[in-house]
């Protein structure tokens, strides 16, 4: 069997006949490897591998744990998780490499004709679950391929929900570490709601398109994430926000690093309300948000207000120690309140040059420029200011606003 192979492969040597038709080399399947037992699976994202990495996690079962060999599976349709599970890359447990930056991780990438709301895998059910863990595992959004069909549409009508590249919803004491999350069409790279949630030592990058409409995304979207740890993640030249949390009460977000090089944004870090504002007894510290020019509107904005003056304020917690480099607006807060705790501002490090003329907005009539702005409503907008921002001095509590700059 093997030479006759062979020879229809290479007829000249084994004295056949020389045309080109008689030349040409059949089709082949695409190589494939056993994922688990009865299952076997497409590694170099030529034919579909979904069914098959589905088939698997039904059959491990709640409780159960899947090892991907390194390559790159090609996403069909979504992957449902809806118990206890455990997703990662075989060989790779226990490393301290990240996806795509040192370790060989298998990937997940979108189908150019993939299209389904909440991204390549979908963790949740009608209830919660819990112990959901990806581990050394890449999401690829395949943005460049899908920018035609029914995906991009529902982006641009509005739903970006299909831009997603993964979504874990009422996901209790889940894990994403080591991973990845790249090339999201719109939305998200990772949509998070979840308590007891530790998202550490990941890579979200260059997700969405800012200059498209519609077609922008997040790195990392926290709906709720309480007493969770989010650290040491880095995101790069996404186009929408680096990181945004909607509440994180009694968690730490610290050590992440931030950086718009290539990409525009609308803020590096964002913590908004659109779940609950509540950011009591949460550290937001020691992250690095570097923002080459023009590429951030806000190093760091804390509030809802420059982007939905209708929701409601945030509360809570202390954002200290971070490093700001660059941002039309280095540092903003615009939307805070009295809550169960007042939030605390204070000993961060604003780096770099503001001209005075970068920045103009009004303020009782009069035009101040700072790189630093404050909302002008102190009944609403609950600060501790500390000292350490420009020249390690204290902070005159009435600043710009950006309500009057972003328009």
């Amino acid at each position: 069997m093997l030479s006759a192979l062979l020879c229809a492969t290479a007829l000249a040597a084994c004295g056949g006949d020389n045309s080109p038709a008689a030349n040409a080399t059949p089709a082949r399947s695409a190589p494939a490897v056993q994922i688990c037992p009865g299952q076997s699976a497409d590694q170099t994202g030529q034919v579909s591998a979904s069914k098959a990495i589905q088939a698997c996690i039904d059959q491990r079962g709640p409780g159960g744990s899947l090892a991907l060999p390194a390559g790159t599976y090609l996403m069909t349709s979504q992957l449902k998780i809806v118990f206890p599970f455990t997703l990662q890359t075989q060989g790779l447990s226990g490393s301290t490499q990240t996806c795509t930056a040192g370790a060989n991780c298998a990937t997940l990438k979108a189908a150019p004709a993939f299209s389904e709301r909440f991204g390549i895998i979908f963790v949740g059910g009608a209830g919660s679950i819990d112990h959901f863990v990806l581990d050394h595992v890449t999401l690829d959004g395949n943005r460049a391929a899908r920018l035609t069909g029914k995906a991009r549409d529902g982006c641009i009508s509005g739903d970006n929900r299909y831009g997603f590249n993964a979504t874990v919803q009422n996901c209790s004491s889940c894990k994403m570490v080591y991973s990845a999350s790249i090339n999201a069409l719109c939305g998200t790279g990772m949509n998070w709601a979840g308590n007891f949630a530790t998202i550490e030592n990941n890579i979200f990058a260059n997700n969405g398109d800012h200059d498209a409409p519609s077609l922008w995304s997040d790195g990392l979207s926290v709906e709720m994430a309480n007493d969770s740890s989010i650290q040491n993640n880095r995101l790069t030249d996404n186009s929408d926000v680096g990181l945004i949390s909607f509440g994180a009460a009694r968690s730490t977000i610290a050590g992440n690093v931030i950086a718009q090089a290539n990409a525009e944004a609308f803020a590096g870090l964002m913590l908004d309300s659109l779940n609950t504002g509540d950011f009591s007894d949460t550290q937001i510290a020691h992250n690095t948000v570097s923002c080459s020019p023009g590429k951030c509107f806000f190093g760091i904005n804390i509030g809802p207000r420059p982007w939905y003056p209708e929701n409601k304020p945030v509360f809570g917690g202390s954002l200290k120690g971070n490093t700001i480099t660059g941002g039309t607006i280095g540092l903003n807060v615009s939307g805070t309140m009295d809550g169960t705790q007042r939030m605390y501002v204070g000993d961060n490090n604003l780096l770099g040059s503001y001209p005075n003329d970068q920045v103009a907005c009004r303020k009782a009539g009069t035009l101040v420029r700072s790189a630093f702005s404050r909302d002008p409503d102190l009944a609403q907008s609950a600060i501790s200011l500390g000292t350490n921002y420009l020249n390690h001095v204290p902070i005159d509590p009435v600043l710009q606003s950006t309500d009057h700059c972003i328009n």
